[in-house]
């Protein structure tokens, strides 16, 4: 595959571009809005090292960024496992680091991925290296279209990702629409059939990570028109602490919303409202001020200061 041509269509999910959707520009608006101190990397910058030696404290990940390179994935796991100064990583999206591809080393606009096989997924038996032990989730299904009502779940004894929410501590909270159109998290074996997702593989839960928490829980059930195949499973928001870090000091914490319409609850300008293939299926907006609130939280407390309500 090759990036040598412009923009157009192709780059829809980032432009926000009818008729497909986008995640990445909704998610860059809002952050301009808010003032946040970013700065902005392509997936080219991560494969060379654009972090290595820098001073940031967090790294966001964004919509639909399914294909992750060795170098990068590596170098993104060793700035999160640094002993000093680790980077927190922030992934608001689903179906990321899925694939690995293999850029041309002589033209990095250009990659390779075997998808014949599973010979380049992280989870494949070649690689067996779950993307779970990345972001503390990982890709089980595409796709929930229109979107369904995502749960966040405030745990009992309080968390600091809930302030200013006004949700109490032990309860829920539905965010309609925004759970899609992939998401992640865990396949449920007994509710109806194929109970491990497209792939047959189940999420190699806690081999790497400790103090996971799910801070949001939606479960969701999904009838193939064509198959008349029901699916069903759990998607989940998570947030984990890294094993490795300073001898003494925080280690990174890592944040993962489960789910890509997540971002159409910071900023939902050019979503499916308007989208050319299903016109008048969706509402007509799904920005969320919890949605807002947790993710201005977690911005907060990554980046070294204190929560604070939004204006």
């Amino acid at each position: 595959m090759t990036f040598r041509e412009s923009y157009g269509a192709g780059a829809g999910e980032f432009l926000a571009a009818n008729p497909e959707p986008g995640w990445e520009y909704n998610a860059l608006r809002w952050f301009e809005k808010q003032g946040y101190d970013a700065t902005y990397c392509t997936s080219v910058d991560t494969h060379s090292g654009a972090l290595t030696n820098k001073s940031v404290k967090a790294f966001v990940s964004v919509g639909h960024d399914e294909y992750w390179s060795y170098e990068a994935r590596a170098k993104v796991e060793a700035d999160r496992d640094r002993t000093n100064s680790p980077i927190n990583l922030i992934f608001l999206g689903s179906n990321i680091c899925f694939w690995r591809v293999h850029y041309d080393t002589n033209d990095l606009r250009s990659f390779f991925c075997d998808k014949d096989g599973d010979a380049d997924k992280w989870r494949g038996a070649t690689q067996s290296n779950h993307e779970v032990s990345l972001m503390g989730v990982e890709y089980i299904y595409n796709s929930i279209y229109p979107p369904g009502n995502l749960t966040v779940t405030h745990p009992s004894g309080g968390h600091w990702a809930f302030d200013y929410t006004g949700i109490a501590a032990g309860t829920n909270q539905v965010l309609s629409g925004l759970l899609g159109y992939e998401v992640d998290g865990a396949w449920e074996g007994g509710w109806c059939g194929n109970p491990f997702g497209v792939d047959s593989t189940a999420p190699n839960w806690g081999t790497n990570l400790f103090s996971t928490i799910k801070i949001g829980d939606s479960p969701f059930s999904v009838t193939n028109n064509v198959t008349n195949i029901c699916t069903a499973g759990h998607s989940y928001v998570t947030l984990y602490t890294a094993t490795n870090g300073p001898s003494s000091g925080s280690h990174a914490q890592v944040f993962a919303t489960g789910s890509m319409d997540w971002n159409y609850g910071l900023d939902d300008y050019g979503y499916y409202s308007n989208h050319a293939w299903h016109p008048g299926e969706f509402p007509s907006s799904l920005t969320n001020s919890t949605a807002r609130q947790i993710t201005h939280n977690i911005i907060r407390k990554f980046t070294g200061n204190s929560t604070s309500a939004l204006p």
